[in-house]
């Protein structure tokens, strides 16, 4: 049966935003889906690919497995779940969780408060905001500035060049090359 399950003149079969109105069916950086569909609170299936560029709103659920391009500005208190990956140059908000196995390109800027979890690769020059918790087994790229009050667990690796700052808590058998 044919639906425009979110009435907006679209067949759901071929609407880049099937649960979200955009008529015009406006995807203004190409990644694919309509920029309705990156909008605050919408769930991004697992797998799925943007290209560079891509603007998600605060409060997002990225799931499993999602490829990011470049220049992506996620907003705050977003969930990047398990295994996804970034491209260079991103922007993370503020109170945004990041899962495990989660990689991330070159200068990619953390926002506060955000929660890193265990195993996650960030490469060289990332910004790394004030009380944010970085997990077990993470590794962190050169040229690293990593804000106050930063925990890292057990097993980080900080690469050579970073700084970091004083009210750093550093967790067991942490490797600084």
């Amino acid at each position: 049966s044919i639906v425009d399950s979110d009435g907006d003149g679209v067949l759901a079969e071929v609407d880049n935003c099937p649960t979200v109105a955009n008529p015009d069916q406006t995807d203004a950086n190409g990644d694919g889906f309509g920029d309705a569909c990156v909008s605050p609170t919408v769930n991004i299936p697992p797998s799925a690919h943007f290209g560079s560029n891509p603007i998600i709103g605060s409060g997002t659920v990225i799931s499993r497995g999602v490829s990011l391009g470049d220049n992506a500005e996620i907003g705050s208190n977003v969930s990047l779940n398990q295994s996804v990956t970034g491209g260079d140059n991103l922007t993370i908000g503020d109170g945004t969780k990041i899962d495990q196995d989660t990689g991330l390109g070159d200068n990619v800027s953390i926002g506060a408060n955000v929660n890193i979890d265990k195993d996650v690769v960030i490469s060289s020059g990332v910004v790394i905001g004030n009380n944010t918790t970085i997990g077990a087994g993470s590794i962190v790229g050169s040229n690293a500035q990593i804000g106050s009050n930063v925990s890292l667990g057990a097993n980080v690796t900080i690469a050579a060049s970073a700084v970091v700052p004083n009210g750093t808590r550093i967790g067991a058998r942490k490797l600084f090359p």
